[in-house]
């Protein structure tokens, strides 16, 4: 992990649980198509930090639709 990523999951892990903050880091060091995340303070500070977010909702949601599982 480059060195202004760890400042930024050191500073994150302040604001936000340790799950949402290494998802966050992970998905700029991955230049991430986007992210999952549920917690609504972790989706505002992904958004602004540029990032694309989907909740577990809209995934199960896209895949049921997809038929690839049956609700």
């Amino acid at each position: 992990m480059l060195p202004n990523l760890i400042t930024l999951l050191n500073s994150l892990n302040q604001r936000l649980g340790k799950g949402e903050s290494e998802a966050i880091a992970l998905g700029i060091e991955l230049n991430a198509d986007y992210i999952l995340l549920d917690d609504s303070a972790a989706r505002r500070e992904a958004k602004r930090l540029g990032l694309s977010i989907k909740g577990t909702l809209a995934v199960i949601k896209n895949i049921n639709k997809d038929g690839k599982i049956n609700i």
